[in-house]
C-alpha cells in the first residue's frame, strides 16, 4: 500500500512539459503523501511466521477471546519465555514488557475503529447536541447569505460609481465644448461606452448608453461586451497613497469603490456594508458565547484565582499577581455595573477547590459575561482587520469565521479568565496598526490619529499580560525599519511620540491599581518596606517615605517578572508550543461524574485550515525570495513583479507575527498551556484570509461560493463536535473516548 502511494505521489507530482507546477499537482502530492503516512501508521506489524505459529490456536479461539485473553506465555516478564512463546519483547519506559502479536485478521481496520465511534455518536445524540447542530447550521446559512448580500451590494455600488463617472464625463464635454460640437462629442462618447456593435455595418451613430455592469471588476473589459476605460491606477492604490498593502481585490471589487458608492448614496454609517457585517457577526458571536454561560455553576480551575483577585478589588485590599492590572480592574469596574455580588466570604469562596459550587447566580455570571463580551468582540475586529488589508467583504467573513468557531478562545471567554481581554486588545492593536501602516504619510492628520490609536491599544494590551510584548515588538520593528508594509519607515519623532503615548497609557493603569488598593494584606510581604509603607494598616505605614509612583510601579513589575520566571512546576494539562500548532494541546478545566467535561482545546478544523495557510505562506515566501527577487543589498530587494512583492511582504508580515508570538514559549523554560497560542493564532487566521483572497481572484464566483461554504461548514462542524466539552454537555464514555482519540490523547 505504501509503495503504491509513493508511486502515485511521484506520478501526480511530475512536472508538465511547460515546466510549471499547477495548484492541483501540489494538492495531489500533499494528499497522497498524507495518505502514505497514514497507511504506514495503521499497517499492523505481522509476518507469516507469526501467523503460522498461532494457526492451531486460532482454530480454537475467536478473535475476541484472543484480544481479551492472550496466551499466558505472552504475559510472562522473562525475555526468553516471551520470545519462546512467539511474542515480542519491548524495551520501553518504565520498564520492558512482553507484547503479544495479534493476528492480522483480528486487528480492527481504521474504518472499523472509526465506524464504532460514529455509530456510538449518532446513536447517542442528546437534545443539547441537536440544539448545537441547529445553531451551527443556522449560522452557516446566515454567513453565506451575508456573503452573497455583500457581493451583490458591492456590484451595485460599483455600477453606481461607473454611472457617476460617465455622467461627470458627459457634463465635462457639454461644459467645455461649443454648442455646435455637441452632436459629434455625443457620438464619440456613445461609441466609447455603448455595447459592442454587431458585425453588420451601420451608418447610424450609437447613442450614449451605460449598460448594467456585471459584478466582476471595475478595471478592464468586462464580460458581456461592455467596453469601459481601464483606470490608470488601482482605486485601492489611490486610497493608500499609491501603495497597496494587499493584493489587488480583483473579482469582488475594490474597497475604494464601495466607500465611494456609499458616499454617493449618502448612506448613514450603520447601513454601510462593513457596519452591517460587523453587527451581524457580533450578534452571532454573542449568541455562541453566552449560550449556557451559567453552566457549570461551579468553580472551574483558574476562576479561583481571578475571582479572588476581583474580590480583593471590591475590598480595596492589596493583591499580588504576575500579570498587569487592566483585565482585573475591568472585571471590577464592569462587574460593579452588572450587579456582581461578591457575597460574604467571597475571598474564601474563590480560593476554594475546583468544583466548589457558587453561592448565587450574581457571584459568577456577571464576571463570565464580561469575559464572553470581550471574546465576542474579537470576531468583528478580525473582520475589520481583513477589510483594512483591502480584502473583499465575503473573504473577510471567512476570516472572521475562523475566530467565530474557534473553541479555545470560546472556552477561555466562558470562564472568569483574562485571556479573552488579551486577545481582544491584541486584535484591536493589529487593526489599528494596519490602519496606521495603510495611511498615506502625507496625510498628517489621519496618520497622527491612527498613531495615537495604535499607541493607546498597545498600552492596553500590555496592561493585560506581558505576553503581548510580541505584538508591540512587531509594531516597533515595522514602524522603525519598514520591512514589510510601509513604503518608508516612520520618522524617529513619530516613533518616539507613539512610544510615549503608549507608556503613559500603561502607567495610567498602574496608577488606577494603586489608587484602588490602599489597604494592607498579607500578600504585600513580597515587596520592600518602602513599598509597604504606602498601604493603610501596614506596620511600615507612615514610618517610611513611600516611593514615587513610577518607581513603585517598576519595582512591582520586576517582582512580577521574577516570580513568573519561577513558574516551572510540571502540570498535568500543560503542553508545548508544537502541540498547539497541530491542535494537540488540551487543558481540562473541570470534569464531573455525571458525564460532562469542560476543556480548553482548539477547533481541529480551524487548526487544519490555518496550518495549511502557514505552510503555503512559508512556501510562497521561499519561492519569492528564491526566484522572484534580485538582491540589491544586505536587506534591500527589488521584485520583478510589484504585485508579487506586495503579496510576499504581507504574507511574510503575518508569518513573522505568528512566529514572534511563539518564540517566548520555544526558548523560555516555563509551564505553558494551549491558551498561550491564541495571540499568535490571530496572525495565522489573518494570513488565511489573505491567501483565500488571492485564490478567489482567479476563480469563478460559483467556485468561490462553494469554497467559502465548505470552509465555514468545516469550521462549524468542528465546533459542533467539540461543543459538549465547551458547554458542559453530558456524554457517555464512548463519546468522550472518540473525541480524545481524534486529538491523539
Amino acid at each position: 500500500m505504501a509503495r503504491v502511494g509513493v508511486r502515485v505521489c511521484y506520478m501526480a507530482g511530475r512536472r508538465p512539459v511547460e515546466g510549471r507546477w499547477g495548484w492541483w499537482q501540489v494538492v495531489t502530492v500533499t494528499l497522497m503523501c498524507v495518505w502514505v503516512w497514514g497507511a504506514q501508521g495503521f499497517t499492523p506489524v505481522m509476518d507469516e511466521e507469526t501467523l503460522a505459529r498461532y494457526e492451531t490456536l486460532l482454530q480454537s479461539k475467536t478473535c475476541k477471546s484472543w484480544l481479551e485473553d492472550p496466551p499466558e506465555d505472552c504475559l510472562k516478564s522473562h525475555n526468553g519465555a516471551c520470545v519462546a512463546a512467539g511474542c515480542k519483547w519491548v524495551a520501553g519506559y518504565p520498564g520492558p514488557w512482553c507484547q503479544f502479536n495479534v493476528p492480522e485478521h483480528c486487528v480492527p481496520t481504521t474504518w472499523d475503529v472509526a465506524s464504532k465511534y460514529i455509530v456510538a455518536e449518532l446513536g447517542n445524540i442528546t437534545s443539547l447536541q441537536w440544539t448545537a447542530a441547529f445553531i451551527a447550521i443556522a449560522f452557516v446559512v446566515v454567513s453565506m447569505v451575508m456573503m452573497v448580500w455583500a457581493d451583490r451590494r458591492q456590484a451595485l455600488l460599483e455600477r453606481l460609481l461607473v454611472r457617476q463617472e460617465v455622467k461627470d464625463e458627459d457634463d465635462h464635454h457639454h461644459h467645455h465644448h461649443h454648442h455646435d460640437e455637441v452632436d459629434r462629442e455625443e457620438s464619440v462618447v456613445g461609441t466609447k461606452y455603448a455595447m459592442t456593435p454587431p458585425s453588420t455595418s451601420s451608418s447610424t451613430p450609437s447613442t450614449l448608453m451605460v449598460p448594467p455592469l456585471p459584478s466582476s471588476s471595475l478595471m478592464g473589459t468586462s464580460g458581456g461586451g461592455v467596453r469601459r476605460r481601464k483606470p490608470e491606477t488601482n482605486p485601492d492604490d489611490v486610497e493608500d497613497g499609491g501603495k497597496s498593502m494587499a493584493p489587488s481585490p480583483g473579482r469582488g471589487g475594490a474597497r475604494a469603490a464601495i466607500a465611494a458608492g456609499e458616499r454617493l448614496l449618502r448612506l448613514p454609517w450603520f447601513l454601510r456594508t462593513d457596519a452591517v457585517c460587523c453587527g451581524v457577526l457580533f450578534l452571532l458571536s454573542m449568541i455562541i458565547h453566552v449560550w449556557r454561560l451559567e453552566e457549570p455553576a461551579i468553580l472551574t480551575y483558574d476562576e479561583c484565582h481571578f475571582g479572588y483577585f476581583v474580590s480583593k478589588y471590591f475590598k480595596r485590599e492589596y493583591l499580588f499577581d504576575i500579570h498587569p492590572p487592566l483585565a482585573k480592574m475591568t472585571f471590577y469596574a464592569l462587574g460593579s455595573l452588572l450587579g456582581h455580588d461578591p457575597g460574604p466570604g467571597a475571598e474564601f469562596q474563590f480560593k476554594g477547590q475546583m468544583g466548589t459550587p457558587y453561592h448565587n447566580f450574581n457571584q459568577f455570571y456577571p464576571l463570565r459575561f464580561i469575559a464572553s463580551f470581550f471574546g465576542a468582540l474579537v470576531v468583528p475586529v478580525m473582520y475589520l482587520s481583513c477589510r483594512a488589508l483591502k480584502i473583499s467583504p465575503s473573504t473577510s467573513i471567512v476570516g472572521a469565521s475562523l475566530v467565530l468557531w474557534e473553541t479555545c478562545l470560546l472556552a477561555e471567554s466562558r470562564s472568569i479568565l483574562t485571556d479573552s481581554q488579551l486577545v481582544f486588545w491584541n486584535a484591536l492593536t493589529i487593526f489599528a496598526m494596519l490602519k496606521l501602516f495603510n495611511t498615506p504619510q502625507d496625510n498628517t492628520a489621519s496618520l497622527h490619529r491612527w498613531m495615537i490609536a495604535t499607541a493607546v491599544c498597545c498600552g492596553c494590551v500590555f496592561g493585560v499580560k506581558f505576553t503581548a510584548l510580541a505584538t508591540l515588538g512587531l509594531i516597533a520593528v515595522e514602524a522603525f525599519f519598514g520591512f514589510f508594509l510601509l513604503k518608508k519607515p516612520l520618522t524617529l519623532a513619530q516613533c518616539l511620540m507613539s512610544g510615549v503615548v503608549g507608556l503613559c497609557v500603561w502607567m495610567f493603569w498602574w496608577w488606577c491599581h494603586f489608587a484602588i488598593l490602599i489597604y494592607d494584606h498579607s500578600e504585600v510581604n513580597w515587596q520592600e518596606p518602602d513599598f509597604q509603607s504606602s498601604l493603610i494598616g501596614n506596620e511600615w505605614y507612615g514610618k517610611l517615605t513611600p516611593p514615587w509612583f513610577p518607581i513603585k510601579a517598576f519595582q512591582l513589575v520586576i517582582t512580577m517578572i521574577q516570580v513568573n520566571a519561577k513558574t516551572l512546576d510540571p502540570h498535568n494539562w500543560s503542553s508545548q508550543w508544537y502541540d498547539w500548532v497541530i491542535g494537540r494541546g488540551t487543558r481540562v478545566l473541570s470534569a464531573h461524574e455525571s458525564g460532562w467535561e469542560v476543556s480548553i482545546l482548539t477547533n481541529p478544523a480551524v487548526i487544519i485550515i490555518t496550518c495549511c495557510a502557514l505552510a503555503v505562506g512559508a512556501l510562497l515566501v521561499f519561492l519569492f525570495l528564491r526566484y522572484q527577487v534580485e538582491t540589491t543589498g544586505m536587506l534591500g530587494v527589488t521584485a520583478k513583479s510589484p504585485r508579487n512583492r506586495q503579496l510576499c511582504c504581507l504574507v511574510a508580515f503575518c508569518l513573522f507575527g505568528w512566529l514572534l508570538n511563539l518564540l517566548p514559549y520555544i526558548f523560555i523554560a516555563r509551564t505553558t498551556f494551549v491558551y498561550h497560542y491564541l495571540p499568535g493564532l490571530l496572525y495565522a487566521q489573518l494570513l488565511t484570509a489573505v491567501l483565500c483572497e488571492r485564490l478567489f481572484q482567479h476563480t469563478s464566483y460559483n467556485l468561490r461560493f462553494i469554497v467559502c461554504f465548505l470552509l465555514v461548514s468545516f469550521m462549524a462542524f468542528g465546533w459542533w463536535y467539540y461543543a459538549p466539552w465547551v458547554y458542559a454537555m453530558p456524554l457517555n464514555d464512548m463519546q468522550h473516548e472518540g473525541r480524545k482519540l481524534l486529538l491523539g490523547k
